[in-house]
């Protein structure tokens, strides 16, 4: 399956587990007295999962008829071959997410440490694992860790593992 027709079928399947989070969320029970109801934050969550696949369809689709898949290598004789492309950085995302989500749950770790740790990772392996991305992805970790923490607990008064 080529790249693009992998992130067309990603795009379909994330925006109906989206419009299925809709529809839980349109069927939940409305409290007398607040306005927004229990549904309001999962439905905007979803509506912005399904808006983010329909562009990231369109952009595979936009790919597809304008570009070549892949990235180009040169050949012993000097021209340019089709290289399709690496699948590592996808294991080692999908691995480090794993890992995540284990240490939060069976570590009990601290959220914002978690996070911080996990983002900065995750950022650096899919900017090809250069050294001089680490200062990027170092502060979108802190950002993210602490930041989230913050919202959750003091903001949304929500309890993070």
């Amino acid at each position: 399956m080529s790249e693009e027709r992998a992130e067309i079928a990603a795009g379909l399947i994330l925006a109906v587990i989206g419009g299925a989070c809709v529809a839980a969320a349109m069927a939940a029970p409305q409290p007398g007295l607040d306005p927004l109801g229990p549904g309001a934050l999962p439905m905007a969550a979803a509506l912005i999962v399904i808006l983010l696949s329909l562009a990231m369809i369109g952009q595979a689709l936009r790919r597809k008829r304008f570009e070549p898949s892949g990235s180009f290598a040169e050949t012993a004789d000097g021209s340019a071959a089709r290289q399709p492309p690496s699948p590592l950085p996808l294991l080692l995302v999908s691995l480090v997410t794993l890992l995540y989500v284990a240490a939060l749950a069976f570590l009990r770790l601290p959220y914002w440490g978690a996070t911080l740790v996990f983002v900065t990772i995750t950022v650096w392996l899919l900017s090809n694992r250069r050294i001089a991305a680490l200062p990027k992805a170092l502060a979108a970790g802190v950002i993210l860790g602490f930041g989230c923490d913050y919202l959750f607990t003091q903001i949304f008064i929500v309890d993070l593992p």
